[in-house]
């Protein structure tokens, strides 16, 4: 096995990188073994808004991965995460169109 100890954290995208469609990747539910076992901290993050945080956590369960609800960070949650530090809600009127990941961050 490589030396994984210089890793500190791990970024890792979800959609076509841990699976296509609906189907994991082979060697998916033995990389998070591997990352838990050397207790290497991790979030999944995705570009992909039309899912939610909890859409996710079902698929990963789904696949067999178990993972926490704050180990998974959507372009949505990013997006809120910005405009909430950045945009005064009292002068600021937000018009949101899209899926569900978009109106759920």
């Amino acid at each position: 096995m490589q030396n994984f100890t210089d890793i500190r954290a791990l970024i890792i995208d979800m959609d076509g990188v841990l699976w296509h469609g609906s189907s994991p990747l082979p060697g998916l539910n033995e990389f998070f073994q591997c990352i838990r076992e050397l207790r290497i901290p991790f979030i999944l993050a995705t570009n992909n808004s039309s899912l939610t945080q909890d859409q996710y956590l079902a698929k990963l369960q789904g696949m067999g991965i178990g993972v926490a609800r704050n180990e998974i960070l959507t372009s949505s949650m990013a997006t809120a995460s910005y405009l909430k530090e950045r945009v005064k809600a009292s002068e600021t009127t937000l018009y949101v169109i899209g899926e569900a990941g978009l109106r759920t961050p």
